[in-house]
């Protein structure tokens, strides 16, 4: 088991569910974190599909499956790329799964999420798009 990958329970419990395949967790609690054993759980995790379940490994940053090397005889992470929001750390595979799930899953009664999420999106184009550049070509900063 790698003690530095953990899933959240409630994920776990949806990743049970829709894969309906055997599992060696028991009775998941759905406020729980549960360690992983990567090679062992890597079909669980969603291997063979485009977008895996979302888990964090290691400094908490929010990987997939896909993020790491199982061809060894212990997963090596491997990510393409990690991004960082705020004091949040995840790879583009976590960032790609995220908005796969959240387009997949009807939201309720609110029909707009799709116009609320692109309005914001859009937004923060523009803001960047706007912000006076400097002679650095840096538009954040004072330079």
């Amino acid at each position: 088991m790698d003690p530095s990958a953990w899933i959240n329970g409630r994920t776990l419990q949806d990743a049970v569910r829709v894969r309906g395949t055997p599992h060696r967790f028991g009775k998941i609690d759905p406020t729980s974190r549960v360690a992983l054993d990567l090679s062992q759980d890597s079909y669980l995790l969603g291997i063979e599909r485009t977008h895996g379940y979302t888990f964090l490994f290691g400094d908490d940053t929010l990987v997939t499956i896909h993020d790491f090397d199982l061809t060894g005889t212990e997963a090596r992470f491997a990510p393409e790329e990690v991004l960082e929001l705020g004091n949040m750390k995840f790879t583009r595979n976590a960032l790609d799964s995220a908005a796969a799930e959240f387009a997949a899953k009807p939201a309720g009664n609110d029909p707009d999420r799709f116009a609320t999420l692109d309005e914001a999106i859009s937004l923060g184009s523009v803001m960047q798009s706007t912000a006076p550049a400097t002679t650095s070509g840096c538009m954040t900063c004072n330079a």
